[in-house]
């Protein structure tokens, strides 16, 4: 209720915390907390951003992010999609690509698949689409977030090349009732993506380095102004990239993703 509050909170805890909005999105109003000085100025910025004036204080979890794509049918878990994330760093991991498969997918899919289960039945969900982020902490995968939609930062178009299912379909199914159907042999197409974040605002004077062997989606034209979005990043499309290695095509996306943004060439104002 107040920052009061958060301090008695965080004088029990053995670890950093966080101090959040109970309602708000792309990572605003987010704080991690080392030390008891940090929380009063933390609570009222995460209040700045709260719709309904609630502030939340949370254990701060170290680790890996990763996430998940559940598809519930009938009140089961259909088919789950283990995926990679790659984030800003701390403490806003805003996310800002992601791959497909995960590189330890096989080692994830037992330590998840019950826990998914068990949320999916906690929280009443069904026939729907839910989209989970986790942290591989030292006590294991734990959920962070769990929400009744399909994941963000081309996730669809991810999770779907990887398998050769169109999510948005699916999903599109799910609303209507109807149950959906899959090939009867996956395809498993290695893949990732990588937003193209340029550094600031103001006109695209000519875009950067492309590797024309992997598919480009870009929305403005040279010669538009573009400005930042709710995580203070310009965001002006996405570069797919395709191959057989999980790691590779992670790492390939984000050296291209760089590569771009390091040579594209932005004026401030029109001369």
């Amino acid at each position: 209720k107040n920052y009061q509050d958060a301090i008695e909170f965080f004088n029990k805890q053995n670890s950093s915390c966080v101090i959040k909005p109970n309602d708000s999105s792309s990572s605003r109003g987010v704080t991690k907390i080392e030390n008891i000085k940090e929380i009063e100025e933390a609570y009222f910025k995460a209040l700045e951003f709260s719709t309904s004036g609630g502030v939340i204080i949370e254990e701060w979890l170290e680790g890996e992010e990763f996430g998940a794509q559940a598809i519930v049918v009938n009140n089961e878990l259909n088919l789950l999609i283990i995926h990679s994330d790659i984030t800003t760093p701390p403490p806003q991991r805003i996310p800002i690509g992601h791959g497909c498969p995960h590189p330890n997918e096989k080692a994830l899919f037992p330590l998840i698949s019950n826990v998914v289960r068990n949320a999916i039945k906690t929280l009443g969900i069904n026939n729907a689409i839910c989209n989970i982020d986790f942290i591989n902490s030292i006590k294991g995968p734990q959920i962070i977030e769990m929400t009744c939609r399909m994941g963000g930062t081309h996730l669809p178009e991810v999770c779907g090349e990887y398998l050769g299912i169109n999510l948005y379909k699916l999903a599109i199914e799910l609303s209507l009732g109807k149950i959906p159907t899959y090939p009867q042999n996956l395809i498993k197409s290695t893949n990732a993506i990588h937003n193209l974040i340029i550094p600031n605002s103001g006109y695209i004077e000519k875009f950067g380095t492309m590797d024309h062997n992997h598919q480009w989606h870009i929305y403005p034209k040279e010669g538009d102004y573009v400005t930042t979005n709710a995580s203070n990043l310009v965001e002006i499309g996405y570069v797919h990239v395709k191959g057989t290695n999980p790691i590779d095509v992670l790492k390939e996306s984000s050296n291209t993703a760089k590569l771009f943004s390091d040579t594209i060439k932005i004026k401030e104002e029109i001369e």
